[in-house]
């Protein structure tokens, strides 16, 4: 069907789409990792944050399929714990390796000068919504993970879940743009970075929305996904309104998802690998930037060092080599034992 997408496609090309994640987040990370360029440059690297987006979508949809196994099969709701076998699974997949590389770079940051309750409040993702400091990802995720299964349920009772779920997106749409004044700076400061979080999530309600559809084997008009969101982003833009770019997402998945069909098998391990390693490499990629310049000086120094490239090659380069192992241990050593 030639004026449709078969949203199947999602569950079929899902590691590779998340390898498409994972390079769109190292190219909006560049500019913060000292990378030099012409603003031009740098506005087109900023529209990396859709990796952030398109990561959300497809943990919506990921989770979707995950909570309907379990809220389908009886067994496994009476003999493992149901709900809570689920939470314990999901906090697990994020929290070990969370840990295991923020874990010791906190130590370090410890000893290079900062605060132990600074460094507390950090680990803990407390210091995000406090003063946008730490992993806001993971902060962001701990709630999110939260109100999941409590979605779902919600969607189940509805005569109309598809409507339910766009109902939540425009509600966070406009909870994420409206202005709120406080006396208290603490306050101001919480809204501001729950703000900055309600921003990304209509991603996940989208990926969470589109997931019963791939199930059923269902297309979806190209309007729906590709044209529909390319109005609301001239509107929202137009308007000043909003976080705009994104509902880039979906026409992204379409166009990711046609250019995977046609790409040869080795472009897809490749983006497929990445998929794999994706949490760990965002966490490394955000983070060991200033573990090598106090570890490795003479690189970030180096006449080499041409406007930040040769030091973002080595955080790439050193972060997916780390990123990989930190996966594979948690594989083969850990979650090995929590399935």
């Amino acid at each position: 069907m030639m004026f449709k997408y078969n949203v199947d496609q999602i569950s079929k090309f899902r590691p590779a789409l998340m390898g498409i994640a994972t390079i769109l987040i190292f190219i909006v990370h560049a500019p913060d990792n000292g990378v030099m360029m012409p603003n031009a440059l740098k506005t087109i690297c900023a529209l990396g944050s859709l990796g952030v987006d398109l990561f959300l979508l497809l943990s919506g949809f990921g989770l979707w399929y995950s909570l309907n196994r379990l809220f389908s099969d009886k067994l496994l709701m009476m003999c493992v714990g149901g709900v809570k076998y689920w939470y314990s699974v999901r906090y697990k997949r994020i929290l070990i390796p969370y840990a295991l590389i923020l874990g010791p770079i906190s130590i370090l940051e410890v000893l290079r000068g900062e605060s132990v309750w600074t460094s507390i409040l950090n680990f803990s993702t407390i210091n995000y919504w406090l003063n946008h400091r730490g992993a806001w990802f993971i902060a962001m995720l701990i709630p999110l993970y939260a109100i999941t299964p409590v979605h779902y349920m919600a969607c189940n009772r509805t005569k109309a879940p598809t409507l339910y779920n766009m109902s939540v997106i425009l509600f966070l749409v406009v909870a994420a743009s409206i202005k709120v004044d406080f006396s208290s700076a603490v306050l101001s400061k919480l809204f501001d970075n729950m703000q900055f979080v309600a921003f990304r999530l209509p991603s996940f309600f989208i990926g969470y929305m589109l997931a019963p559809f791939a199930k059923d084997g269902k297309s979806v008009s190209l309007i729906w996904m590709v044209m529909i969101p390319l109005i609301i982003v001239a509107t929202m833009r137009f308007l000043h309104f909003g976080y705009w770019p994104g509902f880039l997402v979906l026409p992204l998945v379409v166009f990711s998802s046609y250019i995977l069909r046609h790409a040869g098998c080795f472009v897809f391990e490749i983006l497929s690998f990445f998929g794999k390693i994706s949490l760990e490499s965002y966490l490394f990629n955000t983070t060991i930037g200033s573990v090598l310049i106090f570890l490795f000086p003479r690189i970030h120094e180096s006449c080499l060092n041409n406007n930040g490239y040769l030091h973002y090659a080595a955080i790439l380069i050193i972060g997916t080599l780390l990123a990989f192992s930190v996966s594979k241990f948690c594989e083969r050593v850990i979650f090995k034992k929590i399935k």
